[in-house]
């Protein structure tokens, strides 16, 4: 069975955002749309949510699943499934992360992702936002 993580995918005129994250760990330094493992009984949504809040402060609506991507770390398999969020509150405050901000997909094909979501950025490309 793969383990079983979700981002948000915000999208707003035209631009995704994504955050940096701090170095460190396996994916220390890289960009990534926010997100998570899923924790035991948790809903996409329930996760979503509480990732949110833990390393941004903010509350989110979750809506429609518009991605799935594959990787694998360290010999396991991994399934992320990205969801269209829309952001609540906007007083961003940052733990996990060095900086965020909103990029147009010509600058994320540029920029260095975590491959979950490289992979992840793929299946979105192929969505009409």
């Amino acid at each position: 069975m793969p383990k079983r993580s979700v981002s948000a995918i915000a999208y707003k005129d035209g631009k995704f955002f994504l955050a940096k994250k701090k170095p460190g760990g396996s994916i220390g330094g890289l960009w990534e749309f926010p997100g998570g493992k899923l924790s035991e009984d948790e809903t996409h949504s329930e996760a979503l949510k509480r990732e949110l809040k833990e390393e941004f402060s903010i509350d989110i609506e979750v809506g429609k699943r518009i991605a799935t991507a594959w990787f694998e770390d360290k010999g396991r398999r991994f399934r992320v499934d990205g969801y269209l969020v829309d952001f609540l509150t906007h007083d961003i405050q940052i733990r996990d992360h060095t900086e965020y901000g909103w990029f147009s997909r010509d600058e994320i094909n540029k920029m260095f992702l975590a491959g979950s979501d490289r992979n992840l950025f793929v299946e979105i490309e192929k969505e009409k936002l």
